[in-house]
């Protein structure tokens, strides 16, 4: 009786988490505009500073420099 108890939690467990993972959008090709990457970044030799540049699919990017205050 034990076991069938188990399995049965089991079983509630795992449907619920197999419809957990139906309610997120499908990824398709207009998603990936929206998409940003970080490139070309450096850290200064001393570690003050840090710059870096956040590139989307399409035009420009953006530079960040952050300052590190020791």
């Amino acid at each position: 009786m034990r076991y069938i108890f188990r399995a049965v939690v089991y079983l509630f467990l795992l449907a619920s988490f197999s419809l957990h993972g139906q309610s997120k959008p499908p990824l398709d090709h207009t998603i990936y505009d929206s998409w940003q990457k970080i490139s070309n970044h450096w850290l200064s030799p001393d570690g003050h500073y840090l710059a870096y540049t956040v590139d989307p699919q399409q035009g420009d990017g953006m530079l960040y420099i952050k300052t590190f205050d020791q």
